[in-house]
């Protein structure tokens, strides 16, 4: 069984898809993290998740996200903003107890953008999560 914490967080800044200030407009992202504890001797406090999102989001925070290093040449669309986030979180989160498993990212709630390293199918338990992940890597055996 795998267990995890699930933390929300709320971004408002804005962004324009050809990089000119004159067609940039604000959104509020919603940024959802799936975290989980390693099987380490090291013990960490679930605030140190909070933290170091929270450090990353207030940097983010009220910017044209253009024109900042991060989203230089790109359009700072929720792809480049998830996977951005998700790849400096997982980094940071390795010197604790804590591993990233999956992030989220909403402009608007018909509108999600996911990030993982591994699949976590939403289901009513993790132990039907796992049947299913056997059942597209079945599938995808066959398939090659």
């Amino acid at each position: 069984m795998r267990c995890y914490y699930v933390s929300r967080y709320y971004l408002n800044a804005s962004h324009s898809f050809h990089g000119s200030r004159e067609t940039a407009h604000s959104h509020t992202f919603t940024i959802v993290l799936y975290v989980g504890k390693r099987k380490e001797e090291t013990e960490s406090p679930m605030e140190i998740v909070d933290q170091y999102a929270e450090e990353m989001i207030k940097e983010l925070e009220g910017q044209y996200l253009n024109e900042l290093p991060a989203f230089c040449n790109t359009e700072a669309g929720i792809e480049d903003i998830g996977n951005y986030l998700y790849e400096t979180l997982k980094v940071k989160y390795r010197s604790t107890n804590f591993s990233l498993y999956q992030l989220d990212i909403a402009d608007n709630p018909l509108s999600i953008y996911r990030v993982a390293d591994r699949i976590l199918l939403p289901t009513l338990n993790m132990e039907n999560s796992k049947d299913n992940y056997d059942v597209i890597i079945e599938q995808k055996r066959i398939m090659d």
